[in-house]
């Protein structure tokens, strides 16, 4: 792939390489939305380079010719059991991460008061 050391006329994904940096992080180069600038997936424009920055790309995209797609983009299986537990945890929310983030201890002594006074359980959920 071309390597630039400034911005290129064409459109396209890029790698944008910079010397502070240890892993190059994509960018887009789209003329006709954000002009003469690279735009970072982090929502980041940038007219100019870094010094010692280069762009490598832009990057083709996935061709089915070359690989199957299947292999590049593998489906995942998710059995009825499954889908139906990530279901219940997608219903429950704030609850469901406000527990997950409680330490053992926590969670055992909210386990026991539950079982103490079974109607106030939601007053102590909501007091997290």
């Amino acid at each position: 792939m071309p390597i630039h050391t400034e911005i290129p006329l064409a459109d396209g994904l890029y790698w944008y390489h910079t010397p502070e940096k240890d892993s190059p992080e994509p960018v887009l180069i789209d003329h006709g939305r954000y002009g003469h600038k690279m735009k970072s997936f982090n929502g980041k424009e940038q007219a100019w380079l870094a010094k010692g920055g280069q762009l490598v790309g832009p990057v083709a995209p996935p061709s089915s010719a070359d690989q199957s797609l299947a292999t590049l983009y593998p489906t995942v299986t998710v059995t009825e059991s499954e889908l139906a537990d990530l279901r219940e945890r997608a219903s429950k929310g704030d609850l469901y991460e406000k527990l997950r983030k409680l330490k053992p201890a926590q969670y055992q002594a909210l386990c026991d008061r539950r079982l103490a006074c079974e109607g106030a359980f939601d007053d102590l959920v909501a007091g997290l």
